[in-house]
């Protein structure tokens, strides 16, 4: 009668704490996203830029460096690993042709996608539209926005 009560107390243990199967996969995600950076009064100033993700490189087609200054630039992420929960994009200027300026970031959006059954195109699981941002920035200052996803 002991062991009747004893695997019943574990069985309901287990019910209530939630059980994990062994041979579930674990989850992959990438978050990918893009949106505009450009001085506040689109005049052509910005000659080197980096974007990161939670301190971390992201994977961009996004030149980095440019021969002639620019007012606007268009760019692009992607970093894998990171899922749900509250993520940082740092959009640094590291060379301009004056300092500071003021910038804005417009019409960026994050997606996260579970890519654990097909890396190349994952499932989209989220999406979101960060709020427009404005901030003066010397040579090697970031813009960070954080969002939670």
């Amino acid at each position: 009668m002991n062991y009747l009560r004893t695997c019943l107390a574990i069985s309901l243990f287990a019910a209530a704490v939630g059980c994990h199967s062994p041979t579930e996969p674990s989850r992959s995600y990438a978050l990918t996203g893009s949106g505009a950076f450009a001085s506040a009064d689109n005049t052509a100033t910005i000659l080197g830029f980096h974007i990161s993700l939670d301190g971390q490189e992201t994977i961009s087609a996004t030149p980095t460096l440019f021969a002639a200054p620019q007012g606007q630039i268009h760019f692009d992420f992607e970093n894998i690993g990171p899922g749900h929960g509250h993520h940082t994009l740092e959009l640094r200027v590291t060379n301009q042709t004056a300092s500071p300026t003021a910038y804005r970031t417009t019409s960026v959006t994050v997606y996260l996608s579970d890519t654990t059954d097909n890396p190349i195109n994952g499932k989209l699981v989220a999406t979101v539209q960060l709020p427009d941002q404005v901030a003066s920035l010397r040579t090697g200052d970031t813009m960070r926005i954080g969002f939670d996803i």
